[in-house]
């Protein structure tokens, strides 16, 4: 089973200064307000058809944490996969899970979004993400391209 709740220290921030607080990535750091972390598999979920998981380079940790729940209840997983240094750990430990995974890479600027802002500042840069099914679903996903190795 996952491993055991604990604590993680989460740096205290200033809300007054403009910044994208949503992308804020955590780490082993000694500073910080300390907040309860647990593990999915913690949960003890007695079900779980979907996981989506964006934890700014932590993707890896949740997928560890979540083990024993994705084996048994094997749910679709959309996983954000941004982080070009664990990229490849993060697909092998998806593949070994026996998941088939495919690509989805939105653009970050939707012509129609919230504020109706028409200038795209983003350019051609996408939100890299995978889709995942367990190999049992025999599920197709057409228009995404497959990822076959990390």
């Amino acid at each position: 089973m996952g491993r055991t709740p604990g604590t993680m220290a989460v740096p205290r921030l200033d809300y007054a200064v403009f910044g994208n607080y949503g992308g804020l990535a955590l780490g082993p750091s000694p500073r910080g307000e300390p907040v309860p972390v647990m593990t999915v598999d913690s949960l003890r979920l007695p079900a779980c058809q979907m996981l989506k998981i964006d934890v700014e380079g932590m993707e890896g940790e949740v997928i560890a944490g979540a083990d024993e729940t994705i084996r048994r209840c094997r749910p679709v997983i959309y996983v954000e996969n941004d982080r070009v240094e664990k990229s490849a750990a993060l697909i092998g430990q998806l593949l070994g899970l026996d998941y088939r995974l495919y690509w989805h890479l939105p653009p970050l600027y939707n012509p129609q979004n919230y504020f109706a802002a028409a200038e795209n500042v983003f350019g051609t840069i996408v939100s890299a993400n995978m889709l995942g099914f367990h190999a049992s679903a025999a599920q197709e996903v057409p228009g995404l391209r497959e990822i076959v190795s990390p």
